[in-house]
This record gives structure tokens, sequence and C-alpha cells, in this order.
């Protein structure tokens, strides 16, 4: 090869040499910066990943305290609502409950010392031996010392054996709870709440509503919650906050559907003694409640709850008074006439016992039976329904005096009369000639008022009609008719006067506005119910009511119109002799009506006389110094007395007789008188539509506006870093 073919080659060579250092450099450079791209894409998902576990876990944490929020809100209800339950449990029960709310009030000042969170006292969760209720210690709930404007604070602490959701402890320090896979650790702090209104210009934590002697008070507070949730190492906090209040109100004996204080007739020869039984005829669809002991024969049925406080009683003044508890809640059962007392629901209990021969049918379960119960005491006096029937204030619990009497029936100005008003029927107003308007009810002055019923005109209002005998010198009979437009509000007294010598005066006056709904007479009703059929009347039974009374075949019964609510109360006794219904019948849901009755004999008897065999009786009967009867009990053909209300009574009346029957033989047959079944009127309850100016009882409910969310008042939410 010639030099310049080798030169020609090696120029070739080196070329070529040349490129492929070229393509070296060229792929470790696209090497180099795609493992560069590899090692950012990693830094930057593995940045990502790191990122979106802190979300995660944020989130997480985020939902571990939205959980503990809502987990401490569930144990804010649950122990406010126990106050219902509790509030019995404590010693000295109601009696004391009402004790240490008027200390918390203090006359409604906040400068005074009042103490709110000292309600807090009956709440808490019931202990496993069913004991009350303070299982939560904090300073804060004394009812002495410093006003409380500050709150009390709790802890959710881990559930505790014996109770139903997450216990509430005082706050100390945060203490976590697990949930899921982390933790949460939740502060509650409850804080009164000053309120101001007409009544509280100068601000209250507490109002104090009803009547003096028992009055419903309302503890106005705002709880909030702080809840931390923890995830990892990720924390984050939510606040909810809401204002509720705590209403604690005494109960009305309208509660009832039986209620007795001694279980036993009215004393005879200074002895107090246990007489009379509830026996298979007995059907109860409400509470039954008895101070005394209860006395049981054959099979009643106890639909709602029942309940004695097993007292003694003794003789003192012509009257049985409330001795002391016994030890063990013993009941009398009627054993085929061999009494016993036993510590059980049933007779004869086991184990050497089946139950078969004294065994009621308990709807809520025999266990349910509280046989030491709390003592509700009855009423005294009538001194909040004459006071409502005559304008007055109804809470003042003072004796009223004739001069008071005298003074709001507009019979005198300045000096009045210490003398009773003259006989008649009153209508307080005020206001003079065709411009008088209502201030109260209806006052009734008669020792034995001769009859009152109720009917509806042919328009469908409401009439009373009042008949007096001899009420006055010269005066032989006066009816008075007293008829209720609600819709004009507009209310028509006429009255008609029959002398001694037959002629008849007729006079008429119209009020504006209407009666409150209190009838009372200061002496007896000989007869409740029963009128003479009238063409203007439309009552719906008034068809079906006539030729069934036997005593009297012209007598038909009374109706109280479906928008009417009335008390009759009377000094003395109160005769019943006919049937007392509603113009509409409550049904088991929806809307109901208003109609509502209530019968209350503050110093005599309820009695059933002369009247039909099959009695119809829609009210809530009451006697609080004597009992609900039938007169004749023992002589007069069986009946049957429906009654939809409840009985109330100081002593147990007889209503009837009964003996072992043929077949099967363990049941009693009635053999006078009247089988009584109770179906109770749950509306008392349930909706709250109860007999104006009806006794209240001593005990105490509680209801708690606010404190649960709706879709009107919900609860404040929000995050807090």
């Amino acid at each position: 090869m010639t030099a310049a073919g080798l030169r020609a080659r090696f120029r070739r060579a080196r070329r070529q040499g040349s490129e492929s250092g070229i393509a070296l450099i060229t792929v470790l450079s696209i090497v180099f910066v795609i493992s560069l791209l590899a090692v950012l894409v990693m830094y930057l998902t593995g940045k990502e990943l790191i990122s979106g576990r802190q979300q995660l876990t944020a989130t997480d944490a985020f939902y571990l305290a939205d959980g503990g929020a809502t987990v401490a809100r569930e144990s804010v209800y649950q122990l406010v609502e126990n106050l219902s339950t509790n509030a019995t449990k404590v010693s000295g029960g109601s009696t004391a409950l009402q004790t240490a709310m008027s200390t918390m009030y203090a006359n409604g000042s906040p400068a005074s010392g009042e103490t709110p969170l000292a309600i807090l006292n009956y709440a808490g969760f019931a202990s496993s031996t069913n004991a009350c209720c303070n299982t939560i210690t904090n300073n804060a709930w004394t009812t002495t010392g410093a006003v409380q404007t500050s709150g009390a604070s709790y802890a959710v602490v881990a559930q505790v054996a014996n109770y139903p959701t997450m216990y509430l402890a005082a706050y100390t320090t945060d203490q976590l709870q697990s949930l899921g896979d982390g933790s949460y650790a939740t502060k509650v702090t409850i804080t009164p709440r000053l309120v101001t209104n007409a009544s509280y210009p100068a601000g209250t934590y507490i109002e104090q509503t009803g009547p003096a002697t028992v009055p419903t008070y309302t503890f106005h507070f705002t709880y909030t919650i702080l809840s931390r949730g923890v995830s990892s190492q990720a924390t984050r906090q939510v606040q909810l906050s809401k204002n509720f209040d705590v209403v604690v109100t005494p109960g009305s004996f309208a509660d009832y559907a039986y209620f007795l204080n001694f279980f036993g007739q009215a004393p005879t020869f200074g002895q107090c003694t246990s007489g009379g039984y509830f026996t298979t005829s007995n059907s109860f669809n409400g509470p039954v409640h008895t101070n005394g002991r209860m006395q049981l024969a054959g099979d009643p049925t106890f639909n709602g709850s029942v309940e004695q406080a097993d007292y003694s009683f003794t003789y003192s003044n012509g009257q049985c008074v409330v001795g002391t508890q016994a030890a063990q809640g013993l009941v009398h059962f009627y054993n085929n006439g061999n009494p016993q007392d036993k510590n059980y629901w049933c007779s004869p209990p086991p184990p050497g016992g089946t139950c078969n021969v004294d065994n009621p049918t308990y709807a809520q379960g025999g266990s349910a039976f509280n046989r030491l119960a709390s003592l509700i005491p009855m009423p005294t006096d009538a001194f909040s329904q004459v006071r409502a029937a005559i304008g007055g204030n109804p809470n003042t619990v003072t004796a009223v005096t004739n001069q008071e009497i005298n003074q709001d029936l507009g019979l005198c100005s300045g000096s009045c009369s210490s003398n009773p008003p003259p006989n008649g029927t009153y209508l307080p107003s005020t206001g003079s000639g065709s411009s008088k308007t209502l201030t109260g009810g209806i006052y009734i002055q008669d020792n034995n008022l001769t009859g009152m019923s109720f009917s509806l005109d042919s328009n469908g209002n409401q009439v009373t009609t009042v008949t007096q005998s001899n009420p006055s010198s010269g005066v032989r009979n006066l009816v008075t008719t007293i008829t209720v437009n609600q819709t004009s509000n507009q209310t028509v007294v006429a009255t008609k006067s029959t002398a001694n010598s037959g002629s008849v005066t007729n006079n008429s006056t119209t009020y504006a506005g209407q009666p409150n709904g209190m009838v009372y007479t200061s002496g007896s009703i000989a007869a409740l119910g029963g009128r003479t059929e009238s063409s203007s009347s439309s009552c719906p039974s008034d068809s079906t009511d006539l030729g069934q009374n036997s005593n009297n075949t012209n007598l038909v019964g009374s109706c109280i119109s479906s928008n009417t609510a009335m008390t009759v109360a009377a000094g003395g006794d109160i005769n019943i002799n006919e049937n007392l219904r509603y113009q509409t019948e409550p049904t088991s849901s929806g809307t109901q009506p208003n109609n509502i009755l209530g019968v209350f004999s503050a110093g005599g008897n309820v009695n059933i006389n002369q009247a039909p065999t099959n009695l119809e009786t829609d009210a809530f009967l009451m006697s609080a110094t004597g009992m609900i009867q039938v007169n004749n009990y023992d002589s007069i053909s069986p009946g049957t007395w429906t009654l939809l209300g409840g009985k109330i009574a100081n002593y147990a009346g007889f209503i009837g007789t009964f003996r072992s029957c043929t077949n099967p033989p363990s049941n009693l047959c009635a053999v006078s008188g009247y089988s009584n079944a109770i179906t109770f009127d749950s509306r008392t309850i349930n909706n709250g539509i109860v007999p104006p100016f009806f006794p209240v009882a001593g005990n105490y409910s509680a209801n708690f506006p606010g404190l649960t969310d709706t879709p009107a008042s919900h609860a404040t939410w929000q995050e807090v870093f």
C-alpha cells in the first residue's frame, strides 16, 4: 500500500474513532440526564408520599377530634338527662331536691349566691346499686360559697363497668382515649349562662315560675367541648358549643292513672286500718302510686308503671297521717282469704310458690314494681284554685280570706266584709256596663250546689249550667248559664231567677274574654254531670244517654267541647250522677284535642251517686282529704265504670264487692257496684295537656330545651388551631 493510501486509511480510522467518542459521550450524557430525572422523580414522588401521608394523618387526626367531640357530646346528653331519673333517688327524695333547688336559686340573684351548677349533683350515672347520684366529684357543684360564674370542666375517660356510656370525670389534664388507629382527648365545660328579661332585669342564672310551694326552676347553661385528635405525629382540634336549659318541673297529680295516699278507708274509732284491694276487675293503663302498702287480690292488670312508698299511717285529729317508711317493700295479698304480706310482686312467691293465687299482670315486668318509692305528699288546701277562680294570684299559698274574695269579685272597694259573699255565681271582671272584661274563672258561693252540667249549644260553643236552690230570701231557684264563644272571644252569662211566688226574671251580660278554666264552689255539689236533654244541645251522646239512668230516665250526660280545658273544684263533696264525656276523644297518635277536665274535692269525697249502670267518665278525679267511692256500692246492681283520665285520693273508697268465681275458682267475680277500667289519659305527660290549676305533686321531672341538635337549633362547630 502506498504512503498515500496509508495516510488516507489513518485519516478514516481517526475520523471513525472521533465519531465513536462523540457517540459515547452523548450516550453517557443521556444516561446521566435520565438518571438525574429518575432521581428527581423519586425525590418528588417521595416528597408527595410524605406529604400525602402527612395529609392522611392530619385528616385522621381531624376525624378523631370530631369523633371525640361526638362521644363527649353524647356523654353530656347522658349526664344531663339522668336528672330525670336520678333526682328522686337522693336521700330525702323530692323534698330534699326542692329544698336544695331553693338554696341554689337564692331568690334569683347572682349577687346573693346563685349556684346553678349544683343541680349537677342530681345528674351523673346511677351506680350498680341504683343509688344516686354523685359519681362525678367537682368542687364547682357546691351549693354554698362564691357566686358561680365560671364553668365546671370534665374529661371523657374510659368506660366504667355498670355505666351505659363513656364516663365523664372531673377534668385535671387531658386523658387520651383510643379510637381506631389513633386517640383523642376531650375537655367538656358546662358554664352558667346569664339571662335577662322583664322578671329578672338585672340578670339571673336560674328562673323560678309556678306556685311558690312547688315551683318550676329553669337553669341556663352553655356547654363547650374541646376535642383533640392525635394520629401519629398529627394533631387537630375541634370545638362544639351550644346553649341549653335544664327545666325541673313539679309533677301534676294528673300524671297518674291511680294515686292513693293511704290504702284504706277513712279512720273509724280512732284507727287507721288498711282495706280494699285491687282485684281482677281492675285494669290500669297508666302510672299507679300509693304512699302506703298496696293490696292485691287475684289478677289486676298494670299496663304502666306501678310503685308504692310503703309508709305506715297513724291516727291524728280525725285523719290518717304519714308515719315512717318500711325497711322492706312488702305487698299485701288477699291469698284466697288468707291474707299475707310478701316482699314480692305476686303470691305465693317462689321458691315455695308459683304465683298461682294472686298473679297481677305487669306490662313492665314484676321486677319493675318499685316497692319502696319516694313519698309524694297530698295537698292540704285549695288556696290556688280559689284564687284562680276569683282572678287572684294562684301562686300565693296563704289562706284566702273573705275580704280578699269580696274584693276580687268586685263586691266592694276599700274596706271589705269579712263575711262570705252572697250566694250566687260570679265571674270576676274589670270595666262596667257593656265594657266588661273577664279576669279570672267562675266562683260559686253555695254550701250545697244543686247541680252543674256541661253541654254544647247549636253552634258548638261550650255551655256551663249552674243550678242553685234557695240561694237567697224569696228566690226558689237560680239557673246561671255561661256560654263561651271562643271564636269571638266573648262570654255570655244568662241568669233565670224563679221567685217563691213563681215569677221569673231573666238577665244577660256579655263579657269580653273567656274564663280561665277554673270553676270553684265553696261547698258541695249535689249533682255533677246530669242534665235534662235540650234540643239546642249538640253533645254527641244525648240520644244514646236518654233513658239509661234508671234513677232518672230524663237525664243525659255532659260533654266538654274539643277546645275546652276546665277544672271543677269544691270545698266539700262532689257527687257525679251522669256521664262526663269529651266531645272529641284523644287518639293514640297525631294531633290531640285540647278538651280535658279535672274534678277536685279539697275537703270532701268524690262520690258516684245514682248514676247509670254503665258509667263513662272522661276526667281526672281527685279527693285531697277524702276518697273516691260509689254510694251504696254493696247494694246496687253490678255495672261497669269506664274512666278516661285518672283517680287520685287520700283514702281508698269502695266501688263494689266481689267473691271467688265458680269457674275458674281462682278468679274474682263482681257481686255489686262497679267494675272499674281506667284508661290513663296520657296527654298530661306526652302533650302537656293538663286540667288548668289542677293540684301539683311534689315529685319532679326534668326536660332539657336546646340540649340536643335539631334542624332549627344545632351546636356551633369550628376547628381551632
